[in-house]
């Protein structure tokens, strides 16, 4: 199952009858251009499911520890900055199907981003949002839609009545890789609206997720989303997760933020559900561990090795500057973090150290996970080199297999 998140009891609620919604009017054209934000690997994913699953499938039990959310309170869901959904695919997983789905908006501002989400969910697709004042009428307001916009320029009354806000905002601004801009870097711009709008709201959300890597916490951004929400009188709690907690060969570690909406008096916020799932705190080394399976378990059978071979070039400029690449085999146990800039080749030879592991299907290259991971690459074993393709690292991230990105897209694009 997907390794989504934690929020897996107070989520415990609406589930899909999510069937197609037709979509009149001009619908965006296929589109094969890469995408910063192109989050197939939105294990933002990593809170809904996972952590209430033991190994076996069946959901822990889990000890209350506050108000909760009513299964039937979540009427409608907002999800910012959705990417490809993934953390819609989670919420679906993680409520019960017998329950009824809720309207869902989603708001994303890639072209590429926005016709893969439609694709995969049927969401009917919404331009001209501020032009046209949307958020006024409500008759004109569908159960299931993506708004295509610019979230920071949206006005208050855009982001009314979301009973649940799902978020993974821009994190460029934080990398350690990046300039470190924090809340100067343009790509805060969303998250800052929504933060300033919150307070304003006369149906605020019961109860929100934020994810972002680890070095949000800690960040200016970080100090701010925790002082509004406090303000604006929600409960928080904090967690640093890691698929390889759960069972999955890579390290792809997220910061997840939980808050609810604390001293309401509705129906919404006085169930007798549990809320705050029951995860360690920060810095989240309590977790009790699942085997960790290794990486022949997520290959496919008839991976297309021919079209995700490595460039040659590549691999000659980081032989020459003597980098190291991260090599998996069948039986390795332990994977460095997929970027968005996997199999760009404009990133060259750094890039290809840097992106995320490469699979190694050498006859002689030992199975048994025992292996040194980072290693200099000679010559002679550049043929047996090849990317992973989107199906395995959707499967690394814990994406279940029916789960496909739409065919438009070309290979080197998913």
């Amino acid at each position: 199952m997907l390794p989504h998140s934690a929020t897996d009891r107070w989520l415990t609620r609406a589930t899909p009858a999510n069937s197609r919604v037709f979509r009149p009017g001009r619908q965006p054209a296929p589109c094969e251009k890469p995408t910063r934000r192109w989050k197939l690997l939105e294990v933002g994913a990593f809170v809904f499911v996972t952590l209430c699953r033991s190994p076996g499938g069946r959901r822990r039990a889990s000890t209350p520890r506050g108000r909760a959310l009513s299964r039937r309170a979540l009427r409608s869901v907002f999800e910012f900055f959705s990417g490809v959904g993934g953390m819609r695919l989670s919420f679906k997983d993680a409520v019960p199907a017998r329950e009824p789905f809720p309207t869902w908006r989603a708001f994303e501002v890639d072209e590429a981003c926005c016709q893969a989400y439609c694709e995969l969910y049927g969401s009917k697709y919404v331009t001209g949002v501020r032009r046209g004042e949307l958020w006024k009428n409500k008759n004109q307001r569908g159960a299931d839609e993506l708004w295509r916009c610019s979230i920071d320029r949206l006005p208050d009354g855009a982001f009314d009545g979301g009973d649940l806000w799902l978020m993974s905002p821009p994190c460029q601004p934080f990398t350690r890789t990046g300039k470190q801009k924090d809340l100067e870097d343009p790509r805060c711009k969303a998250l800052l609206r929504l933060l300033e709008a919150l307070p304003a709201l006369a149906h605020p959300p019961q109860a929100l997720l934020l994810e972002n890597i680890p070095e949000f916490r800690g960040s200016r951004a970080h100090q701010h989303v925790v002082s509004t929400l406090s303000e604006a009188g929600y409960a928080t709690e904090e967690h640093l997760l890691s698929p390889i907690t759960f069972g999955f060969p890579n390290t792809r570690e997220r910061f997840y933020l939980i808050a609810v909406l604390a001293g309401q008096d509705d129906a919404a916020a006085t169930a007798a559900a549990d809320l705050l799932p029951d995860l360690p705190t920060l810095p989240g080394t309590a977790t009790a561990r699942i085997p960790v399976r290794p990486v022949e378990a997520f290959l496919e059978e008839a991976a297309p090795s021919e079209m995700l071979r490595v460039p040659e070039k590549l691999l000659e400029q980081a032989y020459r500057e003597n980098r190291t690449l991260d090599l998996a085999g069948k039986g390795t146990t332990l994977t460095k973090t997929f970027t968005s800039s996997y199999g760009k080749a404009e990133y060259g030879g750094a890039g290809l150290s840097k992106t995320g592991p490469l699979v190694m299907e050498a006859p002689d290259f030992p199975e048994d996970g025992r292996v040194q991971r980072f290693q200099t690459l000679e010559p002679a074993r550049w043929k047996f080199v090849r990317y992973f393709s989107p199906r395995e690292v959707a499967s690394l991230m814990g994406f279940p297999e029916a789960w496909e990105l739409p065919d438009a897209l070309s290979l080197r694009t998913q």
